[in-house]
C-alpha cells in the first residue's frame, strides 16, 4: 500500500505527539515538498517545524511525477495555481 500524507495529518499527529503511528502502520510514507514547506511556516508551532526541518526515513518527500485529470491532486493545482509538472 502507497500512502501519502497531506499536511494537517502530519500537523496534528506532530502535535499530540502521536506522529510514530504511521510507519507502525504503513511502514513508509509519502508527502509532497509542499507539505513540508507548509509544515515549515514561520506561522507553524515549533514541535511542527522542528521535526519537518529533519523528516524521520519513514517518510519519503517526493512530488508526483503525474497526475490524473479531475484527480484530487489535480484539482488542487488547479485551484491554487500550483505549477504543473
Amino acid at each position: 500500500m502507497i500512502v501519502v500524507s497531506d499536511t494537517t495529518p502530519l500537523n496534528y499527529l506532530i502535535l499530540t505527539q502521536t506522529v510514530h503511528v504511521l510507519p507502525a502502520i504503513f511502514g513508509r510514507v509519502y508527502a509532497p515538498s509542499a507539505v513540508i514547506k507548509e509544515l515549515l511556516h514561520p506561522r507553524s508551532p515549533q514541535a511542527v517545524g522542528t521535526w519537518a526541518s529533519s523528516p524521520p526515513e519513514w517518510l519519503t518527500v517526493q512530488d508526483p511525477t503525474h497526475t490524473a485529470p479531475g484527480s484530487l491532486v489535480g484539482e488542487r493545482r488547479r485551484r491554487s495555481h500550483w505549477p504543473s509538472n
